[in-house]
């Protein structure tokens, strides 16, 4: 992991990931398989 990424750890799952920093948290998240509830619809 360099300066530019970030380690996310999503409870109560566990999936984990690198990700460059600014990357959405939705992004993120979907991209691991999570399903986290928006009201923004993703948006």
């Amino acid at each position: 992991m360099n300066k530019d990424e970030v380690k996310l750890l999503f409870n109560p799952s566990g999936q984990r990931g690198t990700f460059p920093k600014g990357t959405v948290l939705l992004d993120a998240a979907r991209s691991l398989g999570v399903d986290i509830d928006s009201v923004c619809g993703g948006r």
